[in-house]
């Protein structure tokens, strides 16, 4: 098991390392509402694993690429995600 101290310190790290400022810019148009997507392809699974359970802390390229390739491998979610692109 990790050192708490040494995981508290690498994730301050990671978070200091999210360029909040070119994410705002480039994002800051497109509307995504979390709350309105169906359980099976919401994130909170994947950054739960990558970032309590793994203590892998990916940047946002990162988390997106592999949070996408799980949702299109899983059966669930594709059916999921197929539902919701119809409704």
């Amino acid at each position: 098991m990790k050192n708490p101290i040494t995981s508290l310190g690498e994730y301050r790290k990671f978070l200091e390392s999210i360029p909040l400022d070119k994410y705002r810019e480039e994002l800051k148009d497109i509307k995504w509402v979390e709350q309105d997507l169906p359980k099976g392809i919401l994130p909170l699974a994947s950054i739960f694993r990558y970032y309590w359970e793994e203590t892998s802390f990916l940047n946002f390229d990162e988390c997106f690429e592999n949070f996408w390739k799980e949702i299109n491998t899983n059966p669930e979610s594709i059916e999921a995600l197929t539902k919701f692109k119809k409704y």
